[in-house]
């Protein structure tokens, strides 16, 4: 979430926010509904969006939702005032360990997995990266921006896209944004080590200009603490995911927060999802992580061989504290 100034505009951030998690400003049953991953049609999940009904905010907030149905979305950027602004997301491309998260095997027909596919250049393809423009009233008005080309322009091919700002915040400027080609599976487009980029974004048209290249992607071994963290979230009866994000903190996190980041999770049924993410992140580039993905396993992959692994973080970035 970027830094804003006036509660107004923070009120708009957190309505943009919520855009991010996909909600639906319409009644709950309209949208509930049974989605696929394109590329594995038989992989299906249950999408209702709701009303973010279960979102705890403090006195005087309300949950209003901006936009919805965005597709692996990583940043946000603002330009304009508290009545007038546009916002620009930016979608990550191929951003989960999976194979079904594979660019190469979108097919033209939904649900045609052995038909045609479309080209990894093509515009409407969901698993390269691009910038979507939205107006203040959560309208998109721009976009896709900065889709790879075969001639090599737009962000790269496997993404993951990860960060945008504008030079002067709210008062617009250059615009910036930083991406790799490590991709899930290895970059198999052009090889993944130190890929990421900072580029700028030229407007209107989402021209690429590479600004700074060859950074690193953030290989690393696995600290031990991540490993004793992924066998008490596996392991642990009783999981409580608002104590663990509290843990997390630098600063103490109040009752309330932890009890929104429990809202969600009522009881241990709820919670295959927060168990599983562990095994979702590889810990070894070698073997590839779609290699490792089981029969049922489109949508979750197994974690690497051993604690002396090495791992990827996209862009190398460390996840935000609070």
């Amino acid at each position: 979430m970027k830094r804003l100034i006036a509660p107004k505009q923070k009120l708009s951030s957190i309505a943009v926010g919520l855009a991010l998690a996909g909600m639906a400003a319409v009644p709950v049953a309209a949208f509930a509904q049974t989605k696929s991953n394109p590329v594995c049609p038989n992989e299906t999940a249950h999408y209702n969006p709701g009303n973010g009904e279960d979102i705890i905010v403090p006195k005087g907030f309300k949950v209003e939702v901006f936009a919805r149905d965005l597709n692996m979305p990583t940043d946000i950027a603002f330009v304009g005032n508290k009545d007038r602004f546009k916002a620009y997301v930016l979608e990550s491309g191929t951003g989960l360990p999976s194979q079904c998260n594979d660019n190469t095997k979108v097919p033209v027909t939904p649900g045609d997995v052995t038909g045609p596919k479309l080209s990894k250049f093509d515009a409407k393809n969901p698993f390269t990266p691009d910038i979507l423009v939205f107006d203040q009233d959560g309208h998109k008005v721009a976009g896709p921006l900065g889709k790879p080309t075969a001639s090599g322009g737009g962000f790269q091919l496997d993404g993951p896209a990860i960060g945008l700002a504008f030079q002067h915040d709210f008062q617009g400027g250059r615009f910036f944004a930083t991406d790799s080609n490590q991709g899930v599976r290895g970059a198999v487009s052009g090889g993944g080590n130190n890929t990421s980029r900072i580029v700028e974004v030229g407007l209107p048209a989402g021209t690429i200009t590479t600004m700074v290249r060859g950074l690193p992607t953030g290989d690393h071994p696995m600290p031990e603490v991540w490993w004793r963290f992924r066998e008490v979230v596996q392991g642990q009866p009783d999981l409580q995911v608002g104590w663990f994000v509290a843990a997390g903190c630098r600063r103490p996190v109040a009752d309330a927060v932890r009890a929104a980041y429990d809202a969600p999770f009522p009881d241990e049924t709820y919670k295959i999802g927060p168990r599983a993410m562990p095994g979702l992140i590889p810990t070894s580039p070698i073997p590839r992580a779609a290699d490792r993905c089981s029969r049922h396993g489109g949508w979750a992959c197994r974690s690497g061989r051993s604690r002396s692994g090495r791992a990827r973080s996209p862009g190398g970035r460390r996840p935000p504290r609070s």
